[in-house]
């Protein structure tokens, strides 16, 4: 048999047949797009039979209420199997720090058809980083079974909650993941799942990649952020249950009301918090949100590491976070939600805002950048592309700061990235300076987002610089900010605790855009500096600096702007403490680090109920400490206090 062919070139448009099919793609005939081409349709598309169109590249539906998508067979009637309209994974590199980095694949943008006239079965091939126990992922295929992703998958999912077999959505406003059963249909576009990953690894598909069908969703796609938390109450110190009797301290996270200075459990922590699917066969770009959303707190994307206990107990180690506090996106700003992949929102406050999900479609791997009207071919957007709305608001053209009008102050951001000898990521931290940002633990919503499992942070610091060490033991920084006048020339505490560290890659932006390759002067001819030892150097953009790999904690000194001599000299700047808890996996145990300050440490484990489960005084602090914890699972928090008086706490969930 032989099956004709039509390569397309950057922008193509097939001949028309009838008025609800303007492309056409007969029975074994084959359209094979390229990658980075665009191929537009000004109305519907019809496949038939074994006809085929293969989408490495772009394709745009854009028609009326009168206009159809659909694969049928030869007598016309609506064909489900699939096998007619692929988007195909073209680059399918999975990477440690990096994981979506080497992903791309066919995308698909439909503009102005009904769902009831899109009826086709679009087959998109998946992979993506293993994010733990309970993968998390947006299913846009209106009304799929969900069973149907027993065979996709290759494994089986069943209704047992706690198994790491059963199919979970989240509950935006009771704040907890509901069973689904596999017998239902997707609920909406923009649900978020969660799948149990017991036998999954969708980071290695068995064939390369998964192929997951369905019909897409139709435009028009909007959520509204309101009431997210509102009536839950999470009880002293997280103890209330959900409906499931599941702990809320067991799961709910909120790193951003940490960063902000708010005590866990209270006032705005995991309040205003919602989880959202990408709906669509394109990219998401949420680089914009901050111009829109005035309350916006920040977005984390990126889970990884979610691990889950017996007792319904599932968390995530790590993420990836864009802040908006400064009113440019700061953070992990390349970031894109890819097809299949999930975002969460966190607001400043209760007000709603309706966010619009046509207005964040992008064919690109990167956000756009301020300056021209949307499009989803777009290489920049501007405040005139309808992303979202914000109740009883207005949008100011100048940056926004707690609804203040903010200097006139770039926002500049160091991006350290930790790399292997092989120059794999390992992790990442930030510090951002701008006019208004906070020094110190902030007073309301700034740009920062606390770190948890990271190998690498920054921690809260003092007016003269150096660390806060009231607070040294209560949270550290992933991405960490402070005033740009008042603190120039004063040092940000950086640690890193893993001897994997060969390498930090410099990542230089203002205003969310990377200044020029070796460039080191931002527009206040100001620099980043680093201080390793008693060396200072300066941060040029792109530039790769050695470290010498320690088994133990390593510290480094941040700056924006290089101190003058006398302050070096006069100013004695404190440092954390580097003691941390690690999980041992050789042995299953948990041990305490100490800091290599300290000479002996009185150490005391507790349950969350405050009873005493292990102390011991006078540990000598030159070797680690095995934590010995009785069988089962529950959580623990673990005391130090150094013979000086230090303090450190971590909490331990096994």
């Amino acid at each position: 048999m032989k099956r004709n062919l039509f390569l397309l070139g950057a922008l193509s448009l097939v001949s028309s047949l009838k008025a609800q099919f303007i492309t056409y793609v007969g029975d074994k005939a084959g359209v094979y797009v390229k990658e980075n081409a665009l191929v537009y349709s000004g109305g519907g598309v019809k496949v038939v039979g074994t006809g085929v169109v293969d989408n490495s590249g772009n394709i745009m539906i854009v028609g009326d209420a009168s206009s159809k998508f659909a694969t049928v067979t030869t007598d016309g009637s609506n064909k489900l199997d699939g096998g007619n309209f692929i988007l195909r994974m073209t680059q399918s590199t999975i990477t440690d720090g990096q994981p979506t980095l080497g992903l791309r694949y066919g995308q698909l943008y439909i503009q102005g058809l009904t769902q009831g006239n899109i009826t086709g079965i679009v087959d998109k091939q998946y992979k993506d980083i293993k994010h733990g126990t309970y993968q998390q992922v947006a299913l846009p295929f209106f009304g799929k079974t969900l069973g149907s992703l027993s065979s996709e998958l290759g494994k089986t999912f069943t209704n047992t909650r706690w198994s790491r077999n059963e199919i979970l959505v989240f509950n935006n406003a009771l704040v907890v993941s509901d069973n689904i059963a596999t017998s239902s249909t997707t609920p909406k576009g923009t649900a978020y799942f969660m799948l149990g990953s017991n036998g999954l690894d969708t980071s290695n598909p068995p064939l390369g990649v998964f192929t997951v069908k369905g019909i897409p969703y139709a435009n028009g796609i909007t959520e509204s952020l309101a009431g997210a938390a509102t009536g839950v109450n999470f009880g002293t110190n997280g103890t209330a249950t959900n409906k499931y009797r599941e702990r809320y301290n067991s799961y709910w996270q909120d790193y951003f009301a940490i960063a902000d200075g708010t005590a866990a459990w209270t006032d705005n922590f995991g309040k205003n918090i919602y989880q959202y699917g990408n709906p669509f066969f394109t990219n998401l770009d949420l680089g914009q949100l901050g111009k829109i959303i005035t309350n916006i707190r920040g977005v984390r994307i990126e889970p990884s590491g979610v691990t889950s206990t017996a007792q319904g107990a599932t968390w995530s180690a790590t993420a990836k976070y864009i802040t908006y506090a400064s009113g440019v996106a700061t953070g992990d700003v390349n970031a894109v939600i890819r097809p299949m992949q999930t975002f969460v929102i966190k607001l400043t406050d209760s007000n709603t805002a309706t966010l619009n999900f046509d207005g964040l479609r992008r064919f690109a791997y990167t956000p756009r950048l301020e300056g021209t009207p949307y499009s989803v071919t777009a290489q920049s957007i501007n405040q005139g592309g309808k992303v979202a709305m914000l109740s009883n608001s207005t949008l100011s053209s100048s940056k926004s700061i707690n609804n203040t009008s903010s200097t006139s102050s770039t926002v500049k951001q160091l991006g350290l990235i930790a790399l292997d000898a092989n120059g794999v990521e390992l992790d990442r931290t930030y510090y951002v300076v701008y006019g208004d940002a906070q020094t110190g633990q902030p007073s309301g919503a700034s740009t920062q987002v606390a770190a948890s499992g990271n190998l690498m942070g920054t921690f809260e610091e003092i007016p003269t610089g150096g660390i806060d060490e009231s607070l040294s033991s209560t949270y550290w920084l992933y991405i960490n900010e402070a005033n740009e006048v008042t603190y120039k020339g004063k040092e940000i505490p950086m640690y890193t605790f893993s001897d994997k560290i060969h390498s930090f890659k410099v990542d230089i932006k203002e205003n969310a855009k990377p200044i020029e390759e070796g460039a080191s002067k931002l527009t206040s001819n100001e620099s980043f500096y680093i201080k390793v030892g008693d060396k200072f150097t300066e941060l040029r953009q792109g530039a790769t600096l050695p470290v010498t790999p320690s088994s133990q904690s390593a510290y480094f000194g941040l700056y924006y702007g290089k101190p003058a001599n006398e302050v070096l000299s006069s100013v004695e700047v404190q440092k954390p403490s580097s003691t941390v808890v690690v999980f041992d996996s050789s042995s299953n145990t948990h041990r305490v680090l100490f800091d290599q300050t300290w000479a002996k440490a009185d150490v005391v484990v507790y349950d969350m109920s405050g009873r005493t489960i292990a102390s011991q005084k006078d540990v000598d602090a030159s070797t680690a400490f095995e934590i010995k914890l009785p069988a089962g699972q529950a959580t623990y928090l673990v005391t130090a206090v150094s013979e000086k008086g230090v303090k450190f706490s971590q909490k331990i969930i096994k």
